[in-house]
């Protein structure tokens, strides 16, 4: 709902489902499981005069994740709540350039119930609820001229629970008629959230991630284009999860090993009247790759395939009807196949996707297929975490009806 500049957004997601997945070999009856979640932000964009416009927002989320109820495993019951609220200024400070500030704070909350065998009056460390508080400062910079376009960020952030830490941001882009080029270096901070710190084995400190980028792209007409890039990351004290099926312990460390990959993409796109077509590669190695919990090879991490294709192909046949054939392939990819075993290989991927869609003024009508040619699909954990891959849906028909207000 919105009246005048003020915003209001509520969400209510009741998102509920029953499998029988935990680590280790699955117990003999599914359970219910749910995450529930109740969100609103109230926001309002005050304009102050032509050059500066200021936007407060505040933020509250209810959420109940990861509630079990099994009389086989036990129960798992923690209630979250988070209050958040964020002041952004952005000025214009000459045709050129711009500035954007702004300031950040949370409340994150979570209270146990229920916690399946373990008191809740002793789950966080002796209490059954816990509080953090988290606060930011940021700012950015944009200054456009006629040799390069100049964007620099700098983040500071403090957390009860781990201190704080500082992010920088730095990219240089340039626009020619055909031609463009950018440069980007970027820092990120993952913050462990209450649960990871409650199940912690040792003290944890945020995960920091550097990105080096660069892009170039070229336009050879009004309907074709190709961009490229080529990337390297790299994750300081990533933070890892251990799980002992035999044992039933677990928790959260800060791996001492860094984490780093490089890699290239590739992007062609054409789009007429009558057609419209989309063509990606990616690929990438691993370079720092010396954590058992994550290698899945000499130059792969566990789950995830080196090379991948993507394509999408829309007809437009006539004004009201659409066809769309998509799909992807995926390299063979490094897994835990099972339980306590060791690495082993899945299988590359081919999966194709048709959907066929019909306008009729406000009303669209549709129906597919995904995965035509029902490819036994696998999603495996990008760990060791004592579990062998889910089985993804095979040959699937659907229809869609849609209206447009």
């Amino acid at each position: 709902m919105g009246y005048d500049t003020l915003d209001l957004r509520t969400i209510i997601l009741l998102y509920r489902y029953y499998d029988a997945v935990y680590y280790g070999d699955p117990p003999l009856n599914s359970s219910d499981t749910r995450f529930d979640s109740y969100m609103t932000c109230l926001k309002d964009e005050l304009v102050v005069n032509n050059e500066l416009k200021i936007t407060p927002s505040v933020t509250y989320k209810r959420q109940v994740p990861w509630y079990v109820d099994s009389e086989e495993v036990g129960n798992y019951d923690v209630e979250t709540d988070q209050y958040r609220g964020d002041v952004v200024a952005v000025a214009e400070l000459s045709k050129s350039s711009g500035l954007m500030v702004g300031v950040h704070a949370q409340r994150d909350e979570a209270h146990a119930i229920d916690t399946g065998g373990i008191p809740a009056a002793t789950y966080y460390y002796g209490k059954d609820h816990v509080g953090y508080n988290d606060y930011a400062v940021f700012g950015q910079y944009d200054l456009d001229t006629d040799w390069v376009n100049m964007s620099t960020g700098l983040r500071y952030e403090y957390e009860d629970a781990i201190g704080g830490h500082v992010v920088p941001r730095i990219a240089f882009t340039k626009a020619w008629d055909e031609f463009h080029l950018k440069l980007l270096y970027g820092q990120a901070a993952r913050i462990p959230s209450i649960n990871v710190l409650q199940a912690a084995v040792s003290e944890l400190k945020a995960e920091q991630t550097k990105d080096y980028e660069l892009e170039a792209g070229y336009r050879f007409s009004d309907s074709l284009s190709l961009v490229g890039n080529v990337f390297y990351m790299q994750v300081q004290k990533p933070i890892l999860y251990e799980a002992d099926a035999a044992t039933g312990g677990d928790g959260y460390y800060n791996a001492s090993n860094d984490l780093s990959s490089a890699g290239t993409e590739i992007e062609l796109r054409w789009k007429t009247r009558e057609v419209s077509s989309y063509l990606s590669y990616s690929y990438y190695r691993a370079v720092d790759n010396q954590i058992d919990y994550v290698r899945g090879g000499e130059n792969l991490f566990l789950a995830a395939p080196a090379d991948k294709i993507t394509l999408s192909e829309t007809w437009h046949m006539r004004s009201d009807l659409d066809w769309n054939v998509s799909g992807f392939w995926m390299s063979p990819r490094k897994a835990y196949l099972y339980a306590n075993e060791g690495v082993g290989d899945l299988p590359s991927e081919f999966v194709m996707n048709t959907f066929l869609n019909y306008h009729l003024k406000s009303l669209s009508y549709g129906i597919g297929v995904a995965n035509i040619f029902n490819v036994n699909q696998w999603a495996p954990q990008p760990y060791n975490g004592g579990s062998g891959p889910l089985p993804l849906k095979g040959r699937e028909v659907f229809v869609r009806l849609a209206y447009y207000f």
